[in-house]
């Protein structure tokens, strides 16, 4: 047996646990999340394995922790993986992962989202790995999400500069001045069509066109939108359900609702110009 080095003599994990102690929340709340777009790669292991590693050393250390991934299956689908059947892209691409049928019936699932959700979620025990399922589509029906949800579109200038300050950082002042243009009245949302089921649809360029909420009216709650998909204009209650904030506000959200205390992030999220540099870095 090679001994251990004394450089090497404190789990690289410890420094950090020793962080999230220090912070004296209880319960501890450690997140993970994942669309479920298809069969998940094994890279997106290593979050998992990260998290419900802290969530053992923590337990061990005699702390009160929670770890729960998140489906994020109110996500729409923006394509579709080439073993998927081919008519899928002509009827569900656009639609939210959670309103498109299973696409197979070895595992019982009622959706899209949860038949991937659930391959996944299946081999969990096999690691031991003890962690919670939370599902976005069902979270956007509960008044804790819908709360979050009005603050986001109360706070819409806000959240715009926010995040044009991130995105145009590097810019040129030309190239500053236009994207500024562009997203002169973007609002934090977009809205499920009542009519064709879309969140957004993929232009001949390309290009991914999103349902935006176009107006917000506080008095009545309520949201105005054009689906760009099939042209249908509609306004519908925040309680409906069909209203999404976008991730860089998604993700705060859940942070605030679970009083999320650690989620680990891929390499991706912490280069600079990534998720981690961006507002609403994960922790």
């Amino acid at each position: 047996m090679i001994a251990m080095s004394e450089e090497y003599a404190i789990h690289w994990l410890e420094p950090l646990v020793d962080e999230i102690i220090n912070r004296k929340q209880s319960p501890i709340v450690i997140s993970a999340g994942k669309t479920p777009s298809g069969h998940v790669h094994l890279g997106f292991m290593r979050e998992v394995i990260i998290g419900d590693s802290i969530r053992r050393i923590l337990k061990k250390k005699r702390k009160y922790v929670v770890f729960r991934i998140f489906f994020d299956s109110y996500d729409a689908a923006k394509r579709f993986p080439p073993y998927i059947p081919k008519q899928y892209a002509k009827e569900y691409l656009g639609k939210p992962f959670a309103l498109i049928p299973s696409p197979f019936d070895d595992i019982e699932a009622n959706s899209y989202a949860e038949y991937f959700g659930k391959e996944l979620a299946n081999t969990f025990p096999d690691f031991g790995i003890k962690i919670q399922l939370i599902w976005t589509h069902a979270l956007y029906q509960q008044s804790e999400m819908q709360d979050k949800l009005r603050i986001g579109l109360e706070k819409a200038d806000v959240a715009k500069e926010i995040l044009l300050t991130h995105l145009t950082h590097a810019m040129s002042d030309k190239e500053r001045e236009e994207k500024y243009e562009y997203y002169k009245d973007w609002m934090p949302a977009m809205v499920v069509c009542e009519n064709c089921g879309r969140t957004q649809i993929k232009n001949k360029e390309g290009e991914i066109i999103p349902n935006r909420v176009l107006t917000f009216n506080h008095q009545n709650d309520s949201v105005t939108y054009v689906c760009p998909a099939c042209e249908y204009s509609g306004d519908v209650q925040l309680s409906s359900g069909l209203v999404k904030i976008g991730w860089r506000l998604d993700w705060p959200a859940k942070w605030s609702i679970y009083n999320t205390t650690c989620e680990p992030a891929g390499k991706d999220h912490s280069v600079k110009g990534g998720r981690k540099d961006g507002p609403s870095g994960r922790r």
